[in-house]
């Protein structure tokens, strides 16, 4: 049965507050799946490409990482945390390399 335009704003405004999940696994369950068409460019191509050939998995899989990645990420800045690259520095203390300012 089809749910009428209250139902489905409802439904869509009770999926609105909950946080995503953060785990790639949870993005690719065993749930039924929708199918998402993108344009992008070429380089965008070849960049998803490359990292999935790199990876040994799907390109739909490296676009499901990076959008849980971004979800955690943005979840992260609501808390007020910040989103950084950081690597060991020489006398094994953890440097921030880059510290990005918005996602």
């Amino acid at each position: 049965m089809a749910q009428t335009l209250e139902e489905t704003v409802a439904t869509a405004e009770t999926v609105s507050t909950q946080e995503p999940s953060l785990d790639p696994t949870d993005l690719a369950s065993e749930e039924i799946q929708k199918r998402i068409e993108l344009r992008v460019s070429q380089s965008f191509f070849d960049a998803v490409k490359l990292l999935a050939d790199t990876e040994n998995v799907s390109r739909a899989d490296i676009i499901r990482k990076a959008v849980s990645l971004y979800a955690r990420a943005r979840i992260e800045q609501k808390k007020g945390n910040f989103v950084a690259f950081a690597r060991m520095g020489s006398d094994n203390t953890v440097e921030v390399a880059e510290m990005l300012s918005a996602v």
